[in-house]
């Protein structure tokens, strides 16, 4: 998706035989194809909806990595709502956003959004992402230690069979990847998130910055400390999540 200032395009080809007309189809694709790459920026910064870990972040990677574009600044953002906004007002290049599930439907917010910014915002291109799921604890934790799982209301309804089975309780988050976060910030043992491994590294990018964030500060202030009297001594230890 993209800000209407420029031009766009699509078409679809239809399988079967080969013909005149659809070799004309193939060559008006390559051209639209020609013309994407060209459109496509170095490193565009493209919204989506969630937290660093989102399978939303995951489809933008992967759709600009077919596109050409190995390199993107992908920014999160609370609402599907304010991704559109951000792309309307240019504070963002393109925008990627979930508009079906084979399994949950049509996310109709987004089809709503669309009516709304119709003329400010336009469809680019579509992308089809496999969703694999993993339940994601803390380490150490072991599956028979899971009471609960937490995470999107879509995500519990496709994980439904596997948690009823391993008699683990549904808990509605708000999104997947931030399910994720909350589990590691909030030291959460009973508590697994269902989110994709894609989440559980960004969690533990997170996590090192954090760490690192907390001994420089400890350092500073065991400098500060030791100027005057004995600096105490600071111990800082964060939990990483499982893959």
């Amino acid at each position: 998706m993209k800000n209407s200032q420029a031009r766009t395009g699509h078409q679809r080809g239809m399988g079967g035989r080969e013909t005149d007309e659809d070799e004309t189809q193939h060559i008006e694709l390559r051209k639209r194809k020609s013309w994407l790459m060209s459109e496509l920026m170095s490193q565009p910064t493209v919204g989506f909806q969630g937290v660093p870990g989102a399978y939303s972040e995951s489809a933008s990677i992967e759709a600009f990595a077919a596109a050409g574009v190995d390199e993107i600044q992908a920014r999160g953002f609370h609402t599907f709502e304010d991704v559109f906004v951000a792309l309307s007002k240019g504070a963002i290049d393109y925008a990627v956003l979930p508009v079906e599930n084979t399994l949950g439907g049509s996310i109709h917010v987004n089809y709503d959004l669309l009516l709304r910014f119709h003329g400010a915002v336009h469809i680019l291109g579509e992308y089809t992402l496999r969703v694999r799921h993993t339940l994601l604890a803390l380490p150490g934790v072991q599956l028979n230690d899971i009471k609960k799982a937490m995470s999107h209301p879509q995500a519990l309804a496709q994980t439904e069979s596997y948690l009823r089975t391993a008699g683990i309780a549904p808990l509605v988050g708000y999104d997947t990847a931030g399910s994720a976060e909350l589990v590691v910030q909030q030291g959460l043992r009973d508590t697994a998130a269902i989110a994709s491994i894609h989440a559980a590294k960004a969690c533990q990018r997170a996590l090192a910055l954090s760490v690192a964030a907390a001994a420089a500060a400890a350092a500073a202030a065991a400098a500060a400390a030791a100027a005057a009297t004995v600096a105490p001594t600071h111990h800082c230890a964060l939990p990483a999540p499982a893959l």
